[in-house]
C-alpha cells in the first residue's frame, strides 16, 4: 500500500474512533441523568447501596479520549505527549473490556450473546492498536 493511502486510511480510522468515543461518552453522560437512571440510583440508595459515579467518570474519559484522538488526527499535539495519551486510551479500553466482560459478566447470559457483545469491543481495541502503532498522522 502506498504511504499516502496508508496515511489516509489511518486518519479515517482515527476520525472514526474519535466519533465513536465522543458519541459513546455523550450517550453515557446523557443517560446518567435520565429518569430511569435516576430512579435506579434512588432504589439503590433505599437499599443502602451508594450511588456509583463510575459510569459518569468513564463517560467523561471517553469524551476526552475522542477529543485527544481528534487532536492527534489533525496533528495539534505531537511527539511523546501524544504517544502517552494514546497509550493511556488503549490501556483504558483494555481495562473496560476486562471489567465488563471478564470481571462482572463472564459468559453471561450465554456464550453466543457474550461473544457477540465482546467482538465489537475487540474491534475497537484492534483499531486503537492500529492507530497507536500507525501514529494516526
Amino acid at each position: 500500500m502506498k504511504k499516502k493511502s496508508k496515511s489516509k486510511s489511518i486518519s479515517l480510522l482515527g476520525i472514526s474512533l474519535a466519533i465513536l468515543f465522543v458519541t459513546v461518552g455523550l450517550a453515557g453522560i446523557t443517560h446518567y441523568n435520565s429518569d430511569g437512571a435516576e430512579f435506579m440510583r434512588n432504589v439503590n440508595s433505599a437499599f443502602g447501596r451508594n450511588n456509583d459515579i463510575m459510569p459518569i467518570v468513564m463517560s467523561v474519559i471517553e469524551v476526552a479520549a475522542g477529543i485527544v484522538i481528534v487532536l492527534n488526527v489533525f496533528s495539534l499535539i505531537s511527539g511523546k505527549v501524544m504517544d502517552v495519551m494514546m497509550l493511556v486510551i488503549l490501556v483504558y479500553w483494555i481495562f473496560k473490556i476486562v471489567l465488563a466482560f471478564f470481571v462482572n459478566d463472564f459468559i453471561e447470559p450465554d456464550v453466543l450473546t457474550w461473544l457477540g457483545q465482546l467482538a465489537p469491543n475487540l474491534v475497537v481495541l484492534a483499531a486503537l492498536w492500529t492507530a497507536f502503532k500507525g501514529k494516526i498522522v
